[in-house]
């Protein structure tokens, strides 16, 4: 292999991609694991490990990410060699079910070299297979040669015109591209070996295959000298940490199409006394500072202490190892006998438990810090700074962020500096951090872009060490840091590296050693799920949710309002079949009748119109009363409905052909924010109602009250829906919500209260229940601030998703065939809407921006569903998904 990634993260998928694409016919016995292991050299920067089974390749067949990262010609080439050398009978029995191994070795001249090792079963027979690769054809050609004083073949493939270099003996195979890395393999006595502890790590690690389709092995102090290959000069900012790292990491693949996710074990030397070490004994944390990070941000390194004090006392032991806290202590000395100023008595107990450092696109550095006291911290540094404007301050005294934090800081000698919110922010230019509030101030941040958003919903919420590179934000850094050739390689159009969004180490302390997350998230823009299939232009901004309904053949359109009022109904192919304006917004959603007819409301009428959009005789019927929210129907028989709306403390009642019907407008003693709720128990419909103070009321159809509860503390609030969940009896059904507290509120019929802790809870959380788990029960689903919660009957929490911002409005639910619905989410700060799978996850395409008014579901006759939102423009969109 020649030139082709930067860096550690890029390094991994080569290793999986040529593990697959050269060898996947080949193998090694676990039983002389350590043997093969004996010959790597000792630069190996990396090996991976994998077992030959067709399974396993069958899974890989259609991996897109391999020729991403190889490039088309490369994977070509690499096809031609599996098909013309390595699929050969003979060859492919001698390994089949074995483990095999790669490693990766740095060369002056040829760049990146691989070494393919492999143990051969015990029927095989060397002189055999020598047979075999020495019976030439058309497509290659085999000759024998002498390398260190052993026998070797050199194949010739026509089509590459390329030398592949085998030695087969000793009860293994051993194989390179290059023929100085198989030399040194084969030289006697080695010169330069893997250690017996690598080799016990790639030995215990092979054993998890069962588990794991590919294992990879990195060898820290010689990765080291292998990333140095590929830069400029030194390694330095945030990637300079992994230069400094040491001992061994073992990784395990996550089978994803669209992502690479590796997870496993990294155990440092400490005797090298390493940077990232003093992460060992701190606890995962949540590390929150990427929500301040600029938009344009390339990449950064975010870090989380579980306790600052001990990770201070660690860093000053490094420092005195490095033979610099002595330096840096004499001049706070000198500072404190000179002033009074003391920095570690004023600022130390002011500093929280992250700090970060940022690399913008324009490859300017910012140092992030999170504070314990904004006007505590102002004040100290107002002693060791000079102003330069009313918020922005330079350091007089050199090395502070050093003392503090460390490597990280080192660049901030004597940095400029502002105070916002909770946050210290440094960096070495005025202009920088001006920049940076102004992004700030805008929000104009990195988790505002749906990309990070969906990039970040894989990676973990806690973690000690934190490193993320911005493919697309990172162009001028990959130019101007990294050598001609493999700077190539993310522009090249052969390459699919342009397609990854961004790649995110994770490293969690646990005493000894790290668990280790490895995520880089692959877009195919040849495959995007959202195609878009027609827009419409409305009058103004979407106001509502659009729904699909059918007229009188059968035939679908789409219905939907603007701010301006008028309502659209649009064909599936997105031709206009009628508008007209209401005379205000819709306080609910439409509802249609069994003979096709549209009814809905908006504060002071009710409407009831044909598929044609003209009205029906009797209506608009203007409202006595001011609706407070959406209608319910007894039944969409327009001989049987009954249409109940809520009108802050009363209830209307009229029928569709929009009479009142007597014995209604009934006081609830409270004010009704959400749409009443028809409960059926044997065949007998009543009419239930949850206000504001938490008062239930139900009713019977003809008005009269069956039950009556009341909250019974002081000040209760009710703001969340009413759902049904039906019974045998009276006793068995209730009316299920939750009050201010977030507690679980069951009322059955007979009037019967229950209230259940479920956790902590905002008074503004949202509460709503519905089958998104695609099972046989509701899910108790919880949306407050930026966090979602989804638990099961048995209240055992389902899932968890965290939000970039807080979210503002209810979540949305679209029916699904399965009898079960979709979760929709929108965002409104950062225009953006989530659709979940049953599972938890994002579908993919989301988060998508857009307006937060949003439908999914069936548009046409057919099956396929699609996704319709409105944008700034005006225009509604609908997509295919």
């Amino acid at each position: 292999m020649r030139k082709i990634l930067i860096l550690i993260s890029l390094l991994t998928v080569t290793t999986i991609a040529v593990a697959v694409l050269y060898f996947s016919t080949l193998g090694i016995s676990t039983r002389s694991n350590d043997k093969a292991l004996a010959f790597i050299p000792g630069d190996a920067a990396m090996v991976a490990g994998f077992r030959n089974e067709k399974a396993f390749y069958d899974i890989f067949r259609d991996y897109q990410l391999f020729s991403a990262v190889l490039g088309t010609v490369h994977t070509e080439e690499l096809r031609q060699l599996q098909q013309l050398l390595l699929l050969r009978p003979g060859i492919m029995e001698a390994a089949e079910g074995q483990n095999i191994f790669l490693s990766f070795h740095t060369e002056k001249q040829d760049g990146i070299s691989l070494l393919l090792l492999m143990t051969l079963s015990d029927k095989a027979d060397k002189n055999d297979l020598v047979d075999i690769l020495l019976q030439p054809d058309e497509t290659f050609n085999a000759i024998k040669i002498t390398l260190s004083g052993k026998t070797v073949m050199q194949v010739t493939l026509t089509a590459l015109k390329k030398s592949f270099y085998l030695f087969v003996g000793d009860g293994m195979a051993i194989g390179s591209f290059s023929r100085s890395v198989l030399q040194r393999s084969l030289e006697r006595p080695p010169q330069s070996r893997i250690g017996k502890e690598f080799i016990r790590e790639i030995s215990a690690g092979s054993r998890q295959t069962e588990a794991s389709p590919v294992n990879l092995f990195i060898n820290h102090h010689a990765a080291a000298s292998f990333l140095t290959l590929l830069v400029k000069g030194k390694l330095n900012g945030n990637f300079g940490l992994l230069g400094g790292m040491s001992g061994q990491t073992t990784l395990n693949l996550n089978y994803k199409s669209d992502a690479l996710m590796f997870s496993g074990i990294s155990k440092p030397d400490t005797a090298s006394h390493s940077y990232l070490d003093l992460f060992l004994r701190q606890t995962p944390v949540p590390l929150t500072l990427q929500q301040t990070f600029p938009a344009a941000t390339a990449n950064y390194v975010a870090f989380g202490t579980s306790s600052y004090n001990e990770f201070y006392q660690a860093l000053h032991q490094l420092l005195a190892r490095r033979g610099e806290l002595a330096r840096l202590e004499t001049q706070y000395k000198l500072l404190r006998n000179s002033t009074g100023f003391d920095v570690e008595q004023q600022l130390k107990p002011l500093i929280g438990n992250e700090f970060a450092m940022i690399q913008l696109a324009d490859q300017q550095k910012i140092g992030i810090v999170k504070i314990q006291n904004t006007q505590a911290l102002s004040a100290a540094l107002a002693q060791v700074s000079s102003p330069v404007t009313e918020n922005l301050f330079q350091l007089k005294n050199a090395n502070i962020p050093y003392y503090f934090f460390g490597d990280p800081f080192r660049a901030f000698a004597r940095p400029y500096y502002t105070i916002t919110d909770s946050y210290l922010v440094i960096a070495n230019a005025a202009s920088t951090v001006n920049r940076f509030m102004s992004d700030y101030s805008s929000a104009k941040l990195l988790t505002r872009s749906a990309d990070f958003t969906s990039f970040n919903q894989f990676v973990a919420a806690q973690s000690n060490v934190s490193m993320f590179f911005h493919t697309a934000n990172s162009k001028s850094i990959v130019r101007s840091d990294l050598k001609l050739p493999y700077a190539d390689a993310f522009s090249d159009q052969a390459y699919g590296l342009k397609n990854f969004f961004g790649w995110q180490w994770q490293w969690s302390g646990d005493g000894d050693h790290f668990f280790t997350n490895l995520y880089a998230g692959y877009a195919d823009t040849a495959s995007s799920p959202m195609q878009l299939a027609w827009k419409y232009r409305l009058n103004a901004q979407i106001a509502n949710t659009p729904q699909v309904f059918s007229d009188e053949q059968g035939s679908p359109f789409l219905v939907v309002q603007d701010k301006v009022n008028n309502l659209y109904a649009l064909s599936p192919e997105g031709k206009k079949r009628w508008a007209l304006q209401l005379t205000g917004r819709l306080t609910g959603p439409i509802t249609q009748l069994t003979d096709r007819s549209l009814v809905c409301t908006t504060a002071d009428y009710l409407y009831r119109l044909n598929t044609g959009g003209s009205m029906m005789a009797g209506f608009p019927r203007k409202l006595a009363l001011r609706a407070s929210a959406g209608a319910t129907f007894s039944s969409i028989d327009p001989a049987a409905a009954i249409i109940f709306i809520p009108c802050g403390d009363m209830i209307a009642a009229v029928d569709a052909s929009g009479h009142d019907v007597p014995g209604w407008n009934k006081n609830t003693g409270g004010q009704l924010v959400q749409e009443l709720k028809i409960a059926t128990v044997n065949e007998t419909s009543y009419v239930t109602a949850c206000t504001e103070n938490g008062k239930f009321t139900v009713f019977d159809l003809s008005g009269k009250i069956v039950t009556r509860a009341a909250d019974p503390t002081p000040t209760p609030q009710y703001r969340n829906p009413v759902t049904i969940q039906n019974g045998a009896d009276l006793k068995s059904t209730f009316m299920v919500t939750t009050n201010q507290a977030g507690q679980l509120v069951t009322v059955n019929l007979e009037g019967r209260m229950n209230v259940k802790n479920m956790g902590s809870w905002s008074a503004g959380h949202f509460f709503d229940t519905y089958n998104i788990a695609n099972d046989e029960s509701k899910e108790l689903i919880y949306l407050d601030n930026n966090q979602l919660y989804v638990f099961g009957a048995d209240s055992n929490l389902v899932f968890n998703y965290e939000f970039g911002h807080n979210i503002l409005s209810r979540p949305e639910f679209f029916s699904m065939e399965s009898q079960s619905y979709q979760l929709g989410v929108a965002s409104a700060s950062d225009q953006l809407v989530y659709l979940f799978n049953d599972d938890g996850s994002i579908l993919k395409g989301f988060p998508f921006h857009c307006l937060p008014d949003f439908y999914t579901g069936t548009l046409d006759k057919g099956r396929a569903r699609y996704f319709i939102c409105g944008k700034t423009d005006n225009y509604l969109y609908v997509y295919k998904l």
